[in-house]
């Protein structure tokens, strides 16, 4: 009897099926019934050697329950008409010269019964006592439609996975559960986080290779108890999920329970529409500490419209689907892209945290180039906003966009944040908790165009004085606070509108200001007008502070109608 390589041990427990080695370096297992469970004693593969499997139908199910001590080490080649399912709690690796051509694939350091997997049911949990550790250095690929799955107690990837059409999950919990959706794709979910650390590494899902569904979706999540990794999610590879026919263009980044963060992105998340009638995709990062550093490109633009980019949270945190961070931070070389390309309305990109949100890159969110208007972008830290960072909302040949910052406290100053120490190379996450540090940086806020909402839960303050000299006629600047906006004799210009909301606290200190249309003040405090500081308003002028005083100075220059009540 010769001594194969390969496989070992294999035996039939479920289905129907045979196992045969033609060759020293070929294993071949036949199955014959829709499912099929094989129970091994070692399932490794040599570089010179390959695994085939002859399944009955593309949708056909082979479960490897893999019962070595040792991790399953796969150097060659796996290839497999149907979906391949290979479950070693002491882990699963693909080395650099591993291929794999397959239906769809499943690798687990999570453990699988026979039992549930017979029924249909494919929940994963992890083992006491195992590793339970995925690694891919190789190159897999999904046939159309098709999906790739890696989960475990850690999952890393720096090679190359290609499931386009289908979907890619890279997963980390203690129990995970995998499902069919209403168009038969697989799609999964993390029941339960990960209690404690397997392997002494400081990341649960790491990618620093390929990941490509394009037309498709892919998922990065990982759940894990509080100081178990210091990082949850870590991407610093390509993930390509591009949208095409308007169908898949879905990338999620989902991490909770990291020590120092739950999720960094330092690589590129392209979910752009593909072909010329798709618009932008779907692209989420959400956990507790969201960071996107280096030269980090998030891209949902797309030729009929952009798409959706949300980094931390949805619309003013008020989303009860989207989990809100507490941190988040972006680095003045991160780019931030849903843009409608030929035609169509730019896309709608929030950033936002429960704490503190830090930004220093650049969005842009443009309407189409023969049509459309430009889109929606909202960076917003409840407690606090530093705001150093570029928007772009422009519009050829449509309106331009809107821009919402919605802080509690919202200081406008012409000092740089970084020299707050707030942009910190060290650590995105390092705590700064002295409130002004915070700015609204002036000159970034004054190259915006389109219509600039600033939100203050408590008070607007300004620092320093605000031209917004890139908005446009049509365009407004708003200021809503829900104590004060208190102006310290700085003014603001503008070539649009101007409205002003404040409660209690007025509006208080107006320095010299300029306003190209319409100018209005709603009050439920004092207004008053700073010294002998002068007022110009082009159009139509509104003041309503109730029973409260209204203080105005002789030298204002009002050219249209002026209302106070």
């Amino acid at each position: 009897m010769p001594l194969y390589a390969g496989p070992k041990g294999g035996t039939v427990v479920g289905g129907s099926g045979s196992i045969s080695q033609p060759d020293a370096n070929t294993t071949q297992v036949q199955q014959n019934s829709q499912r099929l469970a094989v129970q091994w004693d070692s399932f490794n593969v040599g570089a010179n050697e390959r695994v085939n499997f002859y399944q009955p139908s593309s949708s056909a199910w082979v479960l490897n329950q893999i019962l070595d001590q040792n991790a399953s080490v796969i150097r060659g080649q796996i290839n497999a008409n149907g979906n391949v399912i290979l479950v070693n709690g002491n882990g699963v690796y693909f080395s650099s010269t591993a291929q794999l051509s397959v239906g769809s694939l499943v690798a687990s350091g999570l453990g699988l019964s026979t039992e549930n997997f017979m029924a249909g049911q494919l929940k994963f949990e992890r083992q006491a006592g195992t590793s339970g550790r995925v690694v891919n250095r190789g190159v897999i690929q999904a046939a159309t439609g098709g999906s790739v799955s890696l989960l475990g107690a850690s999952v890393e990837n720096s090679g190359t996975i290609v499931a386009n059409a289908g979907r890619i999950h890279l997963g980390v919990g203690e129990r995970i559960t995998l499902d069919f959706d209403g168009d038969g794709l697989m799609r999964f979910a993390v029941d339960e986080a990960l209690r404690e650390q397997i392997d002494g590494l400081d990341t649960a899902i790491l990618n620093t290779g390929e990941l490509r569904a394009e037309g498709g979706q892919v998922v990065l999540e990982g759940r894990v108890a509080r100081d178990v990794f210091a990082h949850v999610v870590n991407n610093e590879g390509v993930i390509k999920a591009g949208r095409i026919d308007n169908a898949g263009g879905v990338i999620r980044l989902v991490g909770f329970g990291g020590s120092e963060s739950s999720v960094l992105n330092s690589g590129t998340l392209d979910a752009a529409g593909r072909d010329a009638s798709s618009t932008g995709g779907q692209v989420h990062v959400l956990g507790e500490r969201v960071a996107l550093t280096g030269n980090a490109l998030v891209d949902a633009s797309g030729a009929q419209g952009g798409g959706e980019i949300l980094i931390g949270g949805d619309y003013q945190g008020k989303n009860p689907d989207i989990p809100n961070a507490e941190r988040v931070f972006v680095g003045s070389g991160v780019r931030i892209k849903a843009d409608a390309i030929e035609r169509g309305n730019g896309g709608k990109v929030i950033l936002w945290a429960d704490g503190d949100t830090r930004y220093f890159g650049s969005i842009s969110a443009r309407g189409g180039a023969v049509g459309g208007n430009g889109g929606f972008v909202e960076v917003s830290g409840k407690q606090r906003l530093a705001f150093a960072g570029a928007v772009d909302l422009s519009a050829s040949d449509g309106q331009q966009g809107s821009l919402l910052l919605d802080p509690d406290n919202l200081y406008i100053s012409n000092t740089d944040p970084a020299a707050g120490q707030l942009e910190l190379v060290s650590g995105p996450f390092e705590a700064n908790d002295q409130i002004d540090d915070y700015w609204v940086n002036t000159a970034t806020l004054a190259a915006v165009s389109g219509n600039v909402t600033l939100l203050a839960g408590n008070d607007v303050i300004f620092l320093s004085d605000l031209s917004m000299a890139a908005q446009g006629a049509a365009d407004t600047l708003t200021l809503n606070a829900g104590h004060a906006i208190t102006m310290n004799g700085h003014g603001i210009t503008t070539v649009g509108s101007l409205s002003m909301t404040a409660g209690a606290g007025g509006v208080t200190g107006i320095g010299a200001s300029s306003v190209g249309v319409d100018f209005s003040i709603t009050s439920g405090g004092a207004v008053s007008q700073s010294g002998a500081q002068t007022l110009t308003v082009a159009g139509t002028t509104t003041l309503a502070a109730g029973s409260n005083t209204i203080t105005l100075n002789n030298a204002n220059n009002f050219g249209g109608t002026v209302t106070i009540t």
